[in-house]
């Protein structure tokens, strides 16, 4: 069978627009100043911050701007339509749901399915969901280094920015203690929300026996 999910790129990704290009190039094409797209809502220099990717807008923000230049908000976040991200999104989720009734070739093949378009839609969320659902059902049918070369490929997903800030910003905000490692308690903290998927699905770990763990972590990230 094809190996469609692939795990590193076998040529050189395609340059993909920021948001702020976005912002930019969609704005040019409506015939707006920055002036006139931030109205008074918002100053021209903040606008700008934006289109030269010097400050990330909340998604308040972003969904405002989206109705601003009509177009739809996940286009204008991601670079991807609302209707593929819910299409990738949907594949994935029966890729999930064949993992739980045991038929790990269904999920494979449904994974298989997405080829490049997981990397064009380009949400980590996503992602990661699929190289974990990819990575089960494989270990299931004994192909153990294409698994492995999976939950590696996941690892190095959840130690960048996008996983780990999260504990970076709430190390910051005094939440968790500040010497813990932000990558290895992104990968710990995915880890576990797997440990809990697969066990509820073979109930290999007792409920309680799971929530202990979380609550072990919980304390030694925060002391709680």
């Amino acid at each position: 069978m094809p190996d469609q999910l692939t795990t590193t790129p076998r040529t050189a990704p395609a340059v993909r627009t920021t948001l702020g290009d976005r912002v930019r190039q969609l704005r040019i094409t409506k015939g707006l100043t920055q002036t006139e797209l931030a109205g008074e809502r918002f100053s021209k220099e903040y606008v700008s911050q934006i289109e030269r990717g010097k400050t990330r807008p909340t998604g308040e923000t972003i969904e405002w701007l989206a109705a601003r230049l009509g177009v739809d908000q996940s286009f204008l976040e991601t670079g991807v339509s609302s209707s593929e991200r819910e299409r990738v999104e949907s594949v994935i989720a029966r890729a999930e749901a064949a993992l739980e009734s045991n038929s790990h070739q269904d999920a494979v093949d449904e994974l298989a399915q997405l080829g490049g378009a997981l990397e064009s839609v380009a949400v980590p969320a996503l992602q990661l969901r699929a190289l974990l659902a990819d990575s089960w059902g494989r270990m299931n049918l004994g192909e153990v280094r294409d698994a492995i070369a999976r939950l590696e490929a996941a690892r190095q997903l959840a130690e960048a920015p996008t996983f780990s800030d999260v504990i970076r910003r709430s190390q910051e905000a005094g939440g968790i203690f500040p010497e813990r490692d932000p990558n290895a308690e992104a990968w710990i903290f995915i880890s576990i929300g797997l440990l809990g998927t697969v066990g509820r699905r073979v109930g290999s770990v007792p409920e309680e026996d799971f929530e202990a763990i979380v609550a072990s972590r919980r304390r030694w990230l925060t002391g709680a």
